[in-house]
């Protein structure tokens, strides 16, 4: 029969653990901002992929349907908006992590220098920062519908953002315009957004673990003060 006395103990003490407060309250924290970005990505796919991909989606290319297929350029719009804005919360969090429990004692002394790599110098990530904010502020949803026929005679489409029309812009800023510079065709948002999405992961997953590195006594203790509690329910 578990020891319910020592149950309720163990649990206070575990709560009082640094490790604790580190993994439950913070680490584990970022895994609803991780959630939001991957879910609203999934979100921005599922609309691309039903005016591109989808054969639901054909009668959309119809010319007597074009208002309809331009009220899903307002949808796409919508869901890349989401999407990035999910993307700088996501890195904005890993910041604050950043600085309560490691800036102080400089005890992640990689984590800027990644930062501008992957984000800060970043010609792709300066690039899409900016392009949600001329689509809300600047420029009406200009997303253009490319068809294009395979050997068997099957339709391939992409939802595209002109190349000439962005480039029109004068006050892109310096990543933007390096971004822009190296572009020789129109913008396929689903590989944009898919480039973007593998960037943030990956800066994610190495964030997670070099987190648990860092605090990896504090979460050996924590793992310990688990399983005893574990063994004591299974008594």
């Amino acid at each position: 029969m578990p020891d319910e006395r020592r149950i309720v103990e163990l649990g206070e003490e575990i709560k009082k653990l640094p490790g604790y407060d580190i993994y439950f309250h913070h680490i584990k924290g970022l895994e609803l901002s991780r959630y939001t970005f991957d879910k609203n990505y999934q979100e921005l796919v599922a609309v691309l992929h039903f005016v591109t991909v989808d054969p639901g989606g054909n009668e959309l290319h119809r010319g007597e349907n074009k208002d309809k297929l331009n009220a899903f350029g307002y949808e796409i719009v919508c869901k890349f908006h989401n999407y990035v804005a999910a993307a700088e919360t996501l890195v904005s969090h890993s910041r604050a992590l950043h600085v309560k429990l490691c800036e102080q004692n400089h005890l992640f002394p990689d984590y800027d220098e990644r930062v501008n790599g992957d984000f800060n110098n970043d010609p792709l990530a300066g690039f899409i920062q900016e392009l949600r904010y001329y689509f809300l502020y600047e420029q009406s949803p200009d997303i253009s519908f490319n068809t294009r026929f395979d050997g068997q005679g099957k339709p391939m489409r992409r939802a595209s953002i002109p190349l000439k029309h962005l480039r029109e812009k004068q006050d892109w800023k310096a990543r933007s315009r390096q971004f822009l510079q190296d572009l020789t065709d129109d913008i396929d948002i689903l590989e944009l957004s898919t480039a973007f999405k593998l960037k943030v992961t990956t800066f994610q997953d190495w964030f997670r673990m070099r987190l648990l590195e860092v605090f990896k006594e504090e979460m050996t203790l924590l793992d310990a003060k688990r399983l005893e509690m574990q063994k004591l329910y299974k008594r």
